[in-house]
């Protein structure tokens, strides 16, 4: 009888901490980094581009950026090249999702500030959706030369934030940029049988 009693009381004190929507992303990023997020919850409207906004302040501004859904969680990268150091937000306005028992439209927001400091170098597209070989472009955003070592990670079912610290490496070469070059990085992959992350 106690058991069940402590059971239950466990669920109704650990039930109101659980967030309706989790929105996992750095809160801090150096100028012309490229922001990477995750939002998962339960959504009765499918996040699209459109419902995606960025604010500088309280002021919306454009943004370049993309969405992608992968086993029920979404991911967005946006460019912050040219983008000056300030507080920002990225908010999902006018998509239905359960919080709690109700349904809501709040907007979900989270904020995220840029730094005075430089990345080393962008990565132009932040995230790709294929089942074969592809390449990126990086830009080296420092004013001398930069070695940049391209390595991806194996294969996860897991968030993209927990998949970071993946077990299996796998080195794809390295790329010498000169200030303010721009390079193509190849990546191919073979035997590609199910959905999964690959950083």
């Amino acid at each position: 009888m106690k058991r069940g009693i402590i059971a239950v009381i466990l669920i109704l004190v650990l039930f109101p901490i659980v967030s309706a929507v989790e929105f996992k992303m750095k809160t801090e990023f150096k100028q012309g980094e490229t922001l990477l997020a995750e939002i998962s919850g339960n959504f009765q409207d499918p996040i699209l581009k459109e419902n995606i906004f960025f604010y500088k302040r309280h002021v919306r501004i454009p943004m370049e950026y993309e969405i992608a859904k992968l086993g029920g969680k979404y991911y967005i990268y946006a460019q912050l090249l040219g983008k000056n150091p300030n507080n920002y937000s990225i908010a999902v306005e006018n998509v239905k999702y359960l919080k709690g028992a109700e349904i809501t439209e709040e907007p979900i927001i989270k904020n995220f500030t840029i730094t005075n400091e430089t990345a080393d170098f962008s990565v132009e597209p932040g995230f790709v959706t294929t089942a074969q070989g592809f390449f990126i472009e990086v830009q080296n955003l420092q004013d001398y030369e930069i070695t940049i070592n391209a390595k991806t990670l194996g294969e996860s079912s897991a968030g993209f934030f927990d998949f970071i610290f993946g077990s299996e490496e796998t080195d794809e070469g390295s790329v010498n940029l000169m200030s303010g070059e721009i390079k193509k990085i190849n990546f191919e992959f073979e035997n590609i049988t199910k959905s999964a992350l690959k950083r």
